[in-house]
């Protein structure tokens, strides 16, 4: 070490000056080597976990696809069974996430001659009941941007409009089908009366569709948003005072969800 310095008097100022910024140099592009190889490999790390955990996810998939086509196949080979019921909750339940499979199981299910009248009729419920879900969705979408245009209070016109869109649907449940299809009627006349203007419909809730969450009906009910909560009383004191539930009148459920101009009615049992 000592030779180096003295050797370092002899050297001229300058070259020492750049040899010793050229160590620097040397020095920090080695840690930035290191810095970044350690970067590479953690971001490698990351991206071999997202890849593991993909083709997890697929595995995990095609297993439940081919576990839900054995059991379609079980089921349509023993048409005398219970399983096409429990076969057909599945395809509409487990496979909806996953659309083009399940609408391939569903053709299967509706082309068997081997599956129950009962069973296809039950899919068609279904998958009416789906599509005027996704016309409501539309047309609620349409009155909350109708809504939010009005600049100025509505006029007596426009007041008109606005009460001729509203809708009222009246879903009778398919489990008590033999009660609840009667007294829907029965509503959907009273109303149809009281608010000519308005569009009244009777519909039919599968009992797929009541097993999700958000639905479970095991009740009557009246459900509204707090915008609908004065028609949404004076459609209770209407059922109530015409005698159509002789023991449970329907519970009055105010929902978070913003359906403008909408009212739903379930009915259940007596």
């Amino acid at each position: 070490m000592a030779e180096d310095e003295s050797n370092d008097k002899h050297v001229p100022k300058w070259i020492l000056t750049i040899r010793n910024i050229v160590l620097v140099v040397i020095g920090l592009l080695t840690a930035w080597n290191t810095y970044r190889t350690g970067a590479n490999k953690e971001e490698l790390d990351i991206q071999a976990r997202k890849m593991d955990q993909t083709i997890k996810q697929k595995e995990f998939e095609n297993e439940l696809r081919f576990k839900v086509f054995d059991e379609v196949k079980t089921a349509l080979a023993n048409p005398d069974s219970n399983m096409q019921e429990v076969v057909r909750v599945m395809v509409e339940q487990i496979l909806a996430d996953d659309s083009a499979f399940q609408q391939k199981m569903q053709t299967v299910l509706l082309a068997s001659n081997n599956t129950k009248k009962s069973i296809k009729e039950a899919m068609k419920n279904t998958e009416q009941y789906q599509e005027e879900e996704k016309e409501l969705v539309q047309q609620v979408q349409r009155t909350s941007e109708a809504i939010s245009q009005l600049s100025t209070p509505a006029s007596i016109s426009e007041e008109a409009s606005a009460r001729k869109k509203f809708r009222i649907d009246v879903f009778h449940l398919e489990d008590i089908i033999s009660e609840s299809h009667g007294r829907a009627v029965q509503i959907q006349k009273l109303l149809m009366k009281k608010y000519p203007t308005y569009d009244i419909r009777l519909r039919l809730l599968p009992k797929s569709i009541n097993a999700r969450e958000g639905y479970r009906i095991d009740s009557n009910q009246i459900r509204y948003e707090s915008g609908e909560s004065k028609t949404a009383k004076e459609v209770y004191d209407l059922i109530v005072q015409a005698s159509v539930f002789p023991r449970e009148q329907p519970q009055m459920h105010q929902i978070a969800f913003p359906t403008p101009n909408y009212i739903s009615i379930f009915v259940r049992n007596m």
